[in-house]
This record gives structure tokens, C-alpha cells and sequence, in this order.
């Protein structure tokens, strides 16, 4: 064992500066965050020159100046001290494994000087955590090692040449350092070039199924990520790096089978029905087959195929249960399933986090894997307590979490188009349709003000309209190919940011409209044109190419729609109307007479019914024939609506029979009424075909007097009114009349 005194002061400054020196010559690798130094090399050769305080106080001193002068951003003086201490301890533990023997030394004592100097050393720069040590220091063993074997076979060759010999050390080591690393900067850059490949192959597949999914980025801004979380739970139950990697890509790729599921099951809003659902379960199976065709050199598709199956063998498509699953599967399940309950649905809000688990736990052991849900939640709680807000710390890595913005605005249109004409088919209201469109457009379009004009012989008219100024456009009628929409219409062309004010601004308006740009669409039917949709803004051009080709593609469904709202409300008015006088028909008389009656009854109100049958109406039709007989019906139609207040009803009850319902009405007033109805009658007759040939007969009843209910009342009214057409008959002919009460 050498001792201080025979060791001259030369040499151990010679030693401390090789030492130095040699904590410089180290080598990181970038893959490992770990820099490894031959530092420790100039150690073990020092323990057969030196005594074991000096060679602990030159490995203290090398490993002090390597920590201040090396770490970026510079340590602190209390991480200094700690490698600094670290270096002497490990020093000591190998001094002390090297002269155990007693001054006899040995390769094999240097070897396993070595080993001792790495176990103490690294488990003291790991601060005792056996994943750091592994991850970070246990492959550096064979540096240590093969470094101890080297600095044995040199101590043989110090001992017949004397220590002189170990400085040929130091340009020997320089240059094998730098020959390595030269190596190890050409492996650095295969290793860089593999994992950018590596990274764009993720990008692209991670690119296609964003796009495949076609995502609105906006309802993504709170979700999780799938991929990123799914991989945190698989590593914490110790799936392998092939694994993993599946696991991620199926992630990805598990909706890729959507594309064999029809669009408008996609994008229905509500539930599906049993049909659709059936028709959406095969998009795992459908997945998994085009999953295989890529070849992934890791198992893709047993999880995409699988991602659906339940841990009780409820699932689809296959009903595997328990751990016939795929692990990878089953944690996609859970995690997917998490995203998707506080995620916002159109059916539902979104749940919080803690009710998302608590269903996540009553499901364990149904739906999802037990284990995989408790791991879950512990890693969701975790991320709570350290006040992460429940971000993943998986999410470090780079990815597209949006959707390219032209597949969304796409995907958006289709999607607007589509819900657009099954909203407009599922109403024939005229008022139900124009509230839709005015809906749907909005989104499709943005503008301030909507109007559709509606045509009628040679002009539209405004039908609808809403926003902006809409009295202005509301009140239009647009003579037939002047203004923007009545060129529109003449045309059957959509006219682009035309200018409204020739169309809007008219006289007797109190202002002028504020809007100064117009799209106009001509709405096409199966008839021609039946109208046309406008939108107007205050900006000029403000509407684009695209606006035009949007609306332009819905104006033809936009057309039906209207088309068939008009004919239905003809239908309707036709069904309770007579279309000759525009007075409501029998149909709704007794259904308005029934109304009637009922809130007399409520309120204790009198009705007077009134059953009016024109006399000497045959003889115009016989003189003039029946096209004048036509305009008398009309004439005395009008004339008694006149005679009549705002809230009474005249109604015709077929040839020249009319019922006037009035209620609150008293016997004394009564006889008023009918003396005015004559003349009304007989003054209508006479301005019609100029003679004075026209009378009325007129039979009334009073609720509740005369009867309760609508055919009683009728009844008693017609018979009284026979009565009378009888008496006038024999007295004074088909010019007077009277009435019967």
C-alpha cells in the first residue's frame, strides 16, 4: 500500500490535474439525459499511486470543479456539495474494496473497485428511486466495468515502468473519447432520422383520422385526449413499448370505420333507432379491415375490432368478455368512454369529472375492466390534487388536436344542408317553414335581415321577413323583374351584393333603410318560380362566391318546401272556406258555433243565431244566369260581413242560405239588425244587375232559450225562417221581407 510520505508532491498534483481534466471528457447521451465522464477512470488508477485521503480528496476536487464549471444553469453551492459528497463516498467504497488484500493489488480487485464505485455512486445521484436508476444509469454498468478492467491492466504496467507510464493515459483517452463520440454523433443522427420518420408516419396517420372524423375544433377545446391518456393508464399497467404503440395508433384510427356507416346516421341529433344502430355497430369490424390492410408491425387491429366489447360479453361485434378482450381495447373502452361523458352532447350537458367516474365505477365490472377503471380514477384524482386541472401530462407530446378547417367547414356545410331539408320536410305550416330556414340559414349565412317574397300573378310580395329593418322589407311588394329580387325572379338568376335600396327605399316610408347589400335566390318549383329568398346586410359585399353556392344548392329544397306550405294552406283554408264568397263554409260554422257556445256557457252570455235565405235570387239566375247569380253571392256577402261587428261571424251555409252567429246579442237589438241586413241585402242586389229584385228571409234563435246546442239552435232558426219566407211570400211577394222571432 503506498503511503504519503513516499509520494512526492509532483505527482499528486499531476493526479488532481489528470482528474480535473478528465471530468471534461465526458460524453452525453442525448436519449438518456446522462453524461458519462472518465473522471472515474483517473480515480481507480490514483488508488495504486496514491493513498486512499488523497485519492478520496482528488476525486472530491476533480468532481467539485466538473459540477460548477459544467451544469447549465449553474447549480447552486448545495448541488455542488452533493456531487462532491457523492464522489467521495463512492471514492471511499472503492478505495476500501481495492485495499481489502492489504497492499496485493489486482485487475480483478480494480474491476470490482469499479463496480462497487458505480453502485454507490449511481444510486446516490438517482436519490435511491429504483425507476430513475434503471431508466437513467444501469446501462452505463458495462462503462464502468470495461473502465475498471482497463485501469487493472495498467496498474500491472505502472508497476514495471513506473508511474510516468500513466501519462501516455491522457492523450490515449482524449482521443478514444473523441473517436466515440464521433460514433456515437453518426448514431445520434440514424437515431434523429428514424424518429422523425417515426413522427411523420404518427403525424399522417393522426392527420387522416382527424380528418376522418371531421371534428368541429370548437367542441374540442375542453376534451381530453384519448391517445395520450389511454397511453398514461397502459404504462402504469405495464404494457411494452409495441404495445403502446398499438394502443396509441388504435386510439387514432378506432372511428375509422365510420366511413362504411351511412352520413345521415352520423349526423343524426337525437337517438338511433334500433335500424341505425345496428347498421353503426359494424364500424369495428369495418375498422379492423382496413386497419389490417396497413401492416402495422404491431397489433392495430385486435383493438380497433374490439374497442367496443364489454367486460360482461354484452359488446359488439364479437361479445368477447373479461380478458378475452385485448388490454389495449379495454383500456381504450374506459378512457373513450370518460372523454365522452364530459364532453357536451347535443342530448345531453356534459358531466363533471367526478360524476363521469362515479358512472365509470358502476360500470365497472358490466362494461369496463375493474382494474382498468380503478387505475383510471386514482390517475384522474392525481391530476386533481396536483392542480393540474385534469390535463394529461401524456399531452406533452405533440399532437393535432383539431380538424383541418376546411374538412370542418365541409363536414359543417354537409351537415347544415342536411338537417336543413329533413327540418324543412317535417312541416307544412307556411309560418313553421319560414321560422326553419330563417334558422338554418342564419348559420349557412350570416346576415342582418331575411325576407322570402312570395309570388302573386305579376308581383312578390314579402311574405316573411326578419331582422334588420324588417318593416321596410316586410311591407315590399315588388313589381315583376324590377329590384333585385324581381330580376332574380325574371331571371331565375341569384344576383350577388346587389344594391337593396332601389327595392327597399320607397315613398311614405319615415326613414331609409340602413341595409346595403342583397343576395337574392330564386326559389324554383316544380311550376317555375314561386318566390324568392333575399338576404340583405348593412355592409357592402358582404356576401361571398361560397354564400351563393351554399344557398344556391339549398334554394331548390327551400322551393318544395314553400311550394308545399302554400298548397297546404290553401288546402286548409279551402276545407273550412267557401271559395266563392271567402266566408267560412258549414264545416266552420258548427265548429266555430260550437266554440261559441261553450264560452256562453262559461260566461252566461246570450247568442243570436241568425238563418238569412235570399229571396228572388232564382229569378237572377234565370234573367242574368249564373255568372251574375255568382257576383249577387259575392255582393251579399261582403254586405252582410259589413253590417256586422269585428268579433260575429257570417257564414254561408250552401246556395243562398247564410247563418250569422252573434253573440251578446238581446231580442230588442235583434229586430235592428235584420231591418239593416235587408237593406243591405236589396241595395248589394240592385248595384249588381240593376233592379230591385232582391230580398231576405230571416229565421232567428237564441241560446240558451231556443236550444243549447248547435244543431238545436240551426233548427229552430231555419224553421222560423221558412216561416217567414211563407208569410212574405203571400203578402207582398219576393221584394219585402221580415223577420220571425
Amino acid at each position: 500500500m503506498v503511503t504519503a510520505q513516499s509520494v512526492s508532491l509532483s505527482s499528486i498534483v499531476v493526479w488532481a490535474v489528470l482528474a480535473v481534466l478528465a471530468g471534461f471528457l465526458r460524453i452525453r447521451l442525448r436519449g438518456f439525459g446522462t453524461r458519462l465522464s472518465m473522471r472515474f477512470f483517473v480515480v481507480l488508477l490514483s488508488m495504486s499511486a496514491l493513498s486512499w485521503p488523497l485519492t478520496v480528496a482528488i476525486a472530491c476536487l476533480s468532481a467539485l470543479v466538473e459540477s460548477a464549471a459544467s451544469i447549465k444553469p449553474r447549480p447552486t453551492w448545495k448541488v455542488t456539495a452533493f456531487h462532491g459528497a457523492v464522489a467521495g463516498l463512492a471514492t471511499s467504497a472503492a478505495c476500501a474494496t481495492y485495499h481489502v488484500s492489504g497492499g496485493v493489488s489486482s485487475p480483478l480487485l480494480m474491476v470490482l473497485a469499479a463496480i462497487v464505485y458505480f453502485i454507490v455512486s449511481s444510486v446516490a445521484l438517482a436519490k435511491f428511486n429504483a425507476r430513475v436508476w434503471k431508466q437513467s444509469f444501469f446501462w452505463t454498468f458495462p462503462h464502468y466495468a470495461a473502465g475498471g478492467g482497463a485501469a487493472g491492466l495498467l496498474t500491472i504496467a505502472d508497476r514495471h515502468n513506473g508511474w510516468q507510464i500513466t501519462l501516455l493515459v491522457a492523450p490515449m483517452l482524449y482521443w478514444m473519447v473523441h473517436a466515440f463520440k464521433m460514433y456515437l454523433d453518426r448514431i445520434e443522427q440514424e437515431r434523429r432520422g428514424i424518429e422523425e420518420f417515426s413522427a411523420l408516419h404518427f403525424r399522417v396517420i393522426e392527420s387522416l383520422a382527424v380528418a376522418i372524423e371531421g371534428r368541429d375544433p370548437e367542441h374540442r377545446k375542453h376534451r381530453r385526449s384519448v391517445w395520450s391518456d389511454g397511453l398514461e393508464i397502459g404504462r402504469q399497467m405495464g404494457l411494452g413499448d409495441a404495445d403502446l404503440l398499438a394502443l396509441r395508433t388504435a386510439a387514432l384510427l378506432r372511428n375509422v370505420g365510420k366511413l362504411a356507416v351511412p352520413e345521415h346516421i352520423l349526423s343524426k341529433p337525437g337517438p338511433l333507432t334500433k335500424a341505425e344502430f345496428d347498421k353503426m355497430k359494424i364500424h369495428p369490424a369495418a375498422g379492423a379491415q382496413i386497419v389490417e390492410q396497413a401492416g402495422f408491425p404491431y397489433p392495430v387491429a385486435p383493438i380497433v375490432r374490439s374497442s367496443h366489447e364489454k367486460w360482461d360479453g354484452t359488446g359488439y361485434p364479437a361479445g368477447l368478455r373479461g380478458e378475452q378482450i385485448p388490454l389495449g381495447a379495454r383500456i381504450l373502452a374506459a378512457v373513450d368512454c370518460l372523454d365522452a361523458l364530459v364532453s357536451t352532447r347535443g342530448y345531453r350537458r356534459a358531466y363533471s369529472l367526478q360524476e363521469a367516474i362515479r358512472h365509470m365505477q358502476s360500470e365497472a365490472g358490466k362494461s369496463f375492466d375493474p382494474k382498468v377503471v380503478e387505475i383510471l380514477a386514482n390517475y384522474y384524482r392525481e391530476l386533481e390534487r396536483r392542480g393540474e386541472d385534469a390535463v394529461s401530462p401524456a399531452q406533452a407530446e405533440p399532437a393535432i388536436s383539431s380538424v383541418p378547417s376546411p374538412i370542418a367547414a365541409a363536414r359543417q356545410e354537409v351537415q347544415q344542408l342536411f338537417a336543413l331539408a329533413q327540418d324543412l320536410g317535417n312541416s307544412l305550416s307556411l309560418e313553421e317553414t319560414f321560422s326553419v330556414l330563417s334558422q338554418h340559414v342564419k348559420q349557412l349565412c350570416p346576415h342582418d335581415t331575411l325576407a322570402v317574397y312570395i309570388r302573386r300573378e305579376d308581383r312578390l310580395e314579402a311574405e316573411f321577413a326578419t331582422g334588420l329593418d324588417c318593416e321596410h322589407v316586410g311591407s315590399a311588394v315588388v313589381s315583376w323583374g324590377e329590384g333585385i329580387c324581381g330580376r332574380a325572379a325574371a331571371t331565375a338568376t341569384a344576383l350577388l351584393n346587389e344594391d337593396p335600396m332601389e327595392q327597399l327605399n320607397r315613398p311614405g316610408l319615415d326613414r331609409a333603410t340602413s341595409l346595403r347589400s342583397g343576395l337574392a335566390i330564386p326559389l324554383e318549383g316544380f311550376s317555375g318560380v314561386a318566390g324568392v329568398l333575399c338576404l340583405y346586410a348593412r355592409k357592402k359585399n358582404a356576401f361571398t362566391e361560397d354564400h351563393l353556392r351554399i344557398l344556391s344548392a339549398a334554394a331548390t329544397k327551400v322551393a318544395v318546401a314553400v311550394e308545399n306550405a302554400l298548397k297546404y294552406r290553401q288546402v286548409e283554408r279551402s276545407a273550412v272556406t267557401d271559395m266563392l264568397t271567402e266566408l267560412p263554409n258549414a264545416r266552420s260554422l258548427f265548429l266555430h258555433l260550437d266554440s261559441e257556445l261553450a264560452r256562453a256557457q262559461r260566461t252566461g252570455q246570450t247568442i243570436a243565431v241568425l238563418v238569412c235565405d235570399l229571396d228572388g235570387f232564382k229569378q237572377i239566375n234565370d234573367r242574368h244566369g249564373h255568372l251574375e247569380g255568382n257576383r249577387v253571392l259575392r255582393a251579399v256577402a261582403r254586405a252582410l260581413r259589413l253590417q256586422c261587428r269585428e268579433y260575429d261571424t257570417v257564414a254561408r251555409l250552401g246556395g243562398d242560405e247564410f247563418v250569422l252567429v252573434l253573440p251578446g246579442q238581446q231580442r230588442e237589438s235583434v229586430s235592428a239588425k235584420v231591418e239593416s241586413l235587408t237593406s243591405a241585402v236589396a241595395e248589394a242586389g240592385y248595384e249588381t244587375v240593376r233592379a230591385a229584385c232582391l230580398g231576405i228571409s230571416v229565421g232567428v234563435a237564441y241560446y240558451p232559450a231556443d236550444g243549447e246546442d248547435a244543431e238545436a239552435l240551426l233548427a229552430v232558426a231555419d224553421q222560423r225562417m221558412y216561416l217567414e219566407k211563407q208569410r212574405g211570400e203571400a203578402a207582398s211577394g219576393a221584394g219585402e221581407a221580415g223577420v220571425l222571432v
